[in-house]
């Protein structure tokens, strides 16, 4: 008789409030435990918040009516964030099969997905901060900003480098539980294709100016 092998249990987490400080045991849950819906949702919310968030720089919303400004992030916002996730996660899918790396598409997709939490929880910093001092968001540059709205915007800076460098932890964390490799490893595997990018572009542009001052 065949015996039929039980599915592990996973410790039920809140993956909003996990990802922070138990990012390998929420991967883990959000992979084995979550849909695919559930997580093209978490990037759905994040593309939007990605999307606003650029479109809200001064120097684009300046030029661009309001309607058309929640247009970019809440339709293609959510598809570019979509797109990104499914060919990143091809990418360090194959990448990580050096580090000996036992991921599927699916589990990466998951994971890289789920990664996307802190760019939601952003949003109502963002939001909060711009209600609190809107003329941050002045076009002219030259226009009197309030100590108060200065002193808000610095803060907002710092918290975007602290987010940006946790969510680079995050990441690694995520890509290295998706492979059951080590965070390391999996940070290698982040690292690789953007330095790879990185050498083909420098290659690239110098070669188009080498021909341009040949030819000039």
């Amino acid at each position: 008789m065949n015996e039929m092998k039980e599915k592990p249990h996973y410790e039920k987490i809140n993956p909003f409030t996990g990802i922070w400080i138990r990012t390998r045991e929420t991967i883990r849950y959000v992979i084995e435990e979550k849909t695919t819906g559930y997580v093209l949702l978490l990037i759905v919310l994040a593309g939007i918040v990605n999307a606003l968030i650029g479109v809200f720089d001064p120097q684009v919303s300046g030029t661009m009516p309001l309607w058309s400004i929640f247009l970019i992030g809440c339709v293609f916002g959510p598809i570019a964030g979509i797109i990104g996730v499914a060919i990143l996660s091809g990418i360090y899918l194959i990448v990580g099969k050096l580090f000996k790396g036992t991921s599927t598409y699916t589990e990466m997709f998951k994971a890289i997905g789920a990664t996307a939490i802190p760019s939601i929880w952003f949003a109502p910093v963002f939001l909060i901060g711009y209600l609190a001092a809107p003329d941050m968001m002045l076009v002219d540059t030259n226009a009197d900003i309030s100590p108060i709205s200065f002193v808000i915007g610095g803060l907002m800076a710092i918290a975007s480098i602290v987010l940006g460098i946790w969510s680079l932890i995050i990441q690694s964390k995520a890509i290295g539980e998706a492979h059951r490799i080590s965070s390391w490893k999996g940070f290698f595997t982040l690292l690789i294709p953007g330095v790879i990018l990185f050498i083909l572009f420098a290659a690239l542009a110098l070669f188009f100016i080498v021909t341009f001052m040949n030819f000039s």
